[in-house]
């Protein structure tokens, strides 16, 4: 009888460490996670969003082109549809840009102009607000090509997630995209290509919506992301190169 109970006190004990020890490690997994709040507020639930982004062939909107934009439509924590299009630029891709995105002038060769494309993105954008990462790079380059290009501007408006990175991740010391991405452990894509960073970006702002007050609206989104862009001239257009804050 003894040696039973002697026995049943060690199972006991064994099964006592192996689930303290799951406990644990289970706690500590979730203290390296960085915390999220609960539901995204039922007052941004209805709104459509989408995260859009663009790769070019240099820095400077007034010389260079766009080459690719990817677009990714989202609405109550949700993606809904994914974009992307590759674009002929009509001007050889210099290849310092193909080192960071990898595009090359073949990849283009037979691709769409940019007044091709265009009104697709207007058409799948349309009644959403739409969210760059950095927003005056990507925005800026929309607006070149479409006044080049004598195109209707798109009247949505262009929240920039960088803003909100920093009011979201004050803990953060960079707020590029990658680096947010893996702070909240999204899985990464092919980073500086349009369609992978527009899903990461996605990701981030649905987060990002969790961490709003629970009665917050479209307007309180708006204030926290600061003033609106717009793809139109009022962003200025000129020959300053902008550097990407990824």
């Amino acid at each position: 009888m003894a040696r039973q109970q002697t026995r049943h006190s060690r199972l006991s004990l064994t099964w006592k460490l192996g689930v303290g020890c799951w406990v644990l490690g289970v706690h500590l997994l979730l203290v390296g996670l960085p915390a999220s709040a609960g539901p995204i507020p039922k007052g941004l639930r209805a709104t459509t969003f989408v995260a859009f982004d663009v790769e070019t062939t240099g820095l400077s909107a007034a010389r260079h082109r766009v080459i690719e934009i990817g677009a990714v439509k989202l609405r109550a924590g949700r993606i809904m549809a994914r974009q992307v299009w590759l674009i002929n630029p009509g001007q050889p891709i210099p290849p310092f840009t193909t080192r960071i995105h990898g595009i090359k002038d073949e990849d283009v060769a037979e691709a769409p102009t940019f007044p091709e494309i265009y009104p697709k993105f207007v058409a799948f954008v349309k009644g959403t607000i739409l969210i760059a990462h950095n927003a005056a790079f990507d925005v800026r380059f929309m607006a070149h090509e479409a006044e080049r290009h004598h195109l209707e501007f798109p009247p949505e408006p262009v929240l920039d997630n960088l803003r909100l990175a920093r009011k979201w991740h004050p803990e953060l010391k960079s707020h590029g995209l990658k680096a947010v991405a893996d702070y909240l452990k999204i899985e990464p894509g092919r980073y500086h290509r349009a369609l992978d960073d527009s899903e990461a970006l996605a990701k981030v702002f649905i987060d990002g919506l969790r961490r709003m007050p629970p009665d917050s609206t479209v307007s309180n989104l708006l204030v926290t992301a600061g003033d609106a862009l717009y793809i139109k001239p009022a962003v200025t257009l000129n020959s300053t190169p902008t550097k990407p804050t990824r």
